[in-house]
């Protein structure tokens, strides 16, 4: 491994990365709070319904930090490796084809926009190609 690939992936600057891009989409969610109501939905402020948000966010994350943990005990390395590297491939079908979807010099010009669930459709596809992807071709890089 070259000096600079082992810099970019040191722990620190993982670390680093990561906080940023946490928070950062954090704050822009509870700042960016849409002001318009669902029906039904009890009326609060900006802030506030920004707070929850963040809140709300944050212990999910965590509770799922928590059953990764508890998928590590329990999987093998090479499941567990195969289980999240897929995973790591649907969050990035699903940003990419987001990108790519919504773009009107792209394939926004002649699709509708994309919703949610089509965004939960891309990360589920992406995670079963991945998935399967790693499990003919194997983990190893």
């Amino acid at each position: 491994m070259t000096r600079l690939t082992r810099s970019l992936y040191s722990s620190r600057l993982l670390d680093i990365t990561f906080a940023l891009m946490g928070g950062g989409a954090i704050v822009v969610l509870a700042v960016d709070t849409p002001s318009t109501d669902p029906a039904g939905a009890a009326s609060v402020s900006p802030l506030l319904g920004g707070g929850i948000l963040a809140a709300m966010i944050v212990a999910v994350a965590l509770l799922m930090c928590k059953a990764s943990a508890l998928d590590r005990r329990c999987a093998d390395d090479y499941t567990y490796q195969t289980l999240a590297l897929s995973a790591v491939i649907g969050l990035l079908t699903m940003v990419v084809g987001h990108a790519l979807w919504a773009a009107d010099f792209l394939l926004g010009r002649w699709l509708p926009d994309p919703g949610a669930g089509d965004m939960v459709l891309l990360a589920l596809a992406g995670w079963a190609i991945g998935y399967l992807y790693y499990r003919l071709r194997g983990t190893v890089a």
